[in-house]
This record gives C-alpha cells, structure tokens and sequence, in this order.
C-alpha cells in the first residue's frame, strides 16, 4: 500500500510538471528567467516566512491554553519543524509531527492535541473561505459552477459547528461513549479527542485566533503581487488572491515531497484563468514556490536541532502510541540502544 502511495504521488507530481510546462516557449521562459527585475526581493523569503511561523505559533498557543499554558517559544520551533516535514515527506507527514512534539512539550495529551489540530485546519479554512467570498464578489466568472463553493462551505461550517457541539456539551458527548462494550483506550481517547475543543468555549479567543489567522493569510497575497513585479507580471490583489486559493487546493493533492508538480499545476493554471499564459508565468511560479521550499528548509532544520524534536525514537515511545491509539507518522526504523 505505502509503494502505490508512493507511485501515485510521484505520478501526480511528474503529470503536474508535464502540464505545467505543455505547450511553453521555452525561450520565452529563458528570457523571462534573465530578466528578472529586484532579485533581492528573494532574499526576503525566509524573514516572511518565520514571520508566518511566529503567527502560526501563537495561533496554537491560543487554541492550547484551556488545555495547559505553553510557552510560545516552544511552540514556534514545532511550527517550523512541521511545516518542514510537510515539505520533505509526502501525506502532509508534519501534521501529526507537530501532534507527537506539542504532546512532548506540554503534556496535553495526543487525543487532545488532535482536536486542536482539526480547529487550527479550521481556521485555515476559514481564512481561504473568506478568499473565495471575495474573489468570487469581484470575478464571478471564476467559477462557471457554484457548487465546489457550496460543498467547501458546507465542509468548513460543518467542521466547525461540530468542534463547537463538542465543546458547549462535553458530558453529553462523553456521555455517549461511555458504553461497557466501547474499550477503554478508545474511551479514553474519545474523552481527550472532546477536551480539546475547550477553546470554542470562548469567544474572545475564538475571533481572536481568527484575526491571527486572516494576517498571515492576507500576508502572502500582497508579497506574491510584490514578487510578480519582478517578472512584470501586474497581478492585481484579487488575482493573487486567486494564486493563493490555486496552491493551497493543489497541496491538498498527493504529490512527491514539497508538493513539487502538482502547486506549479494549479499555479500556472490559475494565471491561465486570469489571462497570463504559461510562459509568462511558470518561470514565477517555479521561483516562488522554490523559494517558499528553501525557507520553510532554513527555518526548519535548525528548529528540529534546537528544540530537540526527533524524527523517529521518540515519536515511537509506547507510552506514547499506548495513549493516542495511533502508529506514529514518524516511525523510522532505528537500531536498538
């Protein structure tokens, strides 16, 4: 099963690069690449990206504090870390990363952990939902059909209602699995699953995250638009808006690791949708999403090395696998002390 995955991610990948390039000047593309205007915006990349790190972290630790009080220093090297694997293996690996090391440097249990994971995915959704509303308000040609907006609305308001039943009515929800015939690993996982809805008890933080979450998703629009000019590509605010809805649905495909193929894919395509051709816009795209993939790597080796976060032993220690109930993401085989 892991090699078919395996095949059908690299597959994708190498499908998306085919149609990302189908059809190019490949001169044009020279010329576009030599012509580059301000190169020195790249060297900006990595202060934007741990400026989207740090926002992240403290994102996690407003979802973490009814469960236990964390210290955003620990939480920004687990963001960075994380975010890292989700670029160097495939299946978004770095989610469940950052569940094992948050467990390991808090303490809140991995059931727990989960739950803040699918409400920090949540507000994501959110942010790109409110991208969508207002793209879709000012080019409705956009989306020939309403319903792909319809179903990710009804999967986003969905999700978050029931996060929010979970927290308003936790006993009622524990109440309803705790049965003789349910085992009680899985009781006790259910019971830390519910407990880590606790934040959407609370308004405040509830808008509060959101905002968090809306700047640093209102961030990358404005610096893609600042990138473009270097190509002389005069992306209005809307279509980076737009660029940014492309990537993030085309790294919801399996791909090989760093979503190589599949983000240059929707990218080109989405410019496409707007009147760039490819040409003119896949030597931006490569760039871009190359420079996004070096970043994530520069911040995220040294924050495995300084936060002490492990790739392996320790995401495998029974007690904590016993806990969750879950195969560690991270098992790599290791020799025996």
């Amino acid at each position: 099963m892991k090699a078919f995955r395996w095949f059908l991610s690299i597959a994708l990948s190498v499908g998306g690069l085919w149609f990302a390039l189908r059809g190019t000047d490949w001169t044009a593309m020279s010329e576009s690449f030599r012509n580059i205007q301000s190169p020195g915006w790249l060297l900006l990349f990595p202060l934007f990206t741990i400026t989207e790190f740090s926002l992240r972290a403290l994102r996690w630790k407003i979802l973490l504090s009814p469960l236990k009080p964390a210290r955003w220093r620990d939480l920004l090297p687990i963001t960075a870390a994380g975010f890292f694997v989700n670029n160097v293996l495939p299946f978004r690996a770095g989610e469940l990363a950052r569940v094992f090391w948050t467990r390991e440097k808090t303490g809140v249990p991995v059931g727990s952990c989960l739950t803040v994971l699918a409400i920090d995915r949540l507000f994501d959704m959110l942010c790109l939902l409110t991208f969508v509303v207002f793209v879709l308000i000012r080019k409705i040609d956009l989306f020939p059909s309403p319903r792909p907006v319809i179903a990710f609305l009804a999967v986003t308001v969905s999700g978050l209602i029931g996060m929010a039943f979970l927290a308003r009515f936790p006993e009622a929800v524990k109440n309803w699995v705790d049965h003789d015939w349910i085992p009680p690993r899985v009781k006790r996982w259910a019971h830390q699953f519910i407990e880590g809805a606790a934040i959407l008890r609370n308004g405040r933080a509830f808008f509060m995250a959101y905002g968090i979450s809306l700047s640093f998703w209102l961030f990358w629009p404005l610096i893609n638009r600042l990138f473009a000019r270097s190509f002389s590509i005069p992306l209005s605010f809307i279509d980076s808006a737009w660029l940014t809805i492309a990537f993030c649905f085309g790294a919801l495909l399996p791909s090989a690791p760093g979503y190589v193929g599949t983000l240059e894919a929707a990218g080109v395509t989405a410019l496409q949708l707007v009147g760039f051709g490819k040409s003119e816009t896949f030597p931006f795209i490569l760039l871009l999403h190359f420079s996004q993939i070096l970043s994530t790597v520069l911040w995220g080796i040294p924050s495995l090395w300084i936060a002490g976060l492990r790739i392996g032993r320790d995401a495998n220690r029974p007690e904590v696998l016993e806990e969750s109930g879950l195969e560690s993401p991270l098992a790599i085989p290791l020799p025996p002390k």
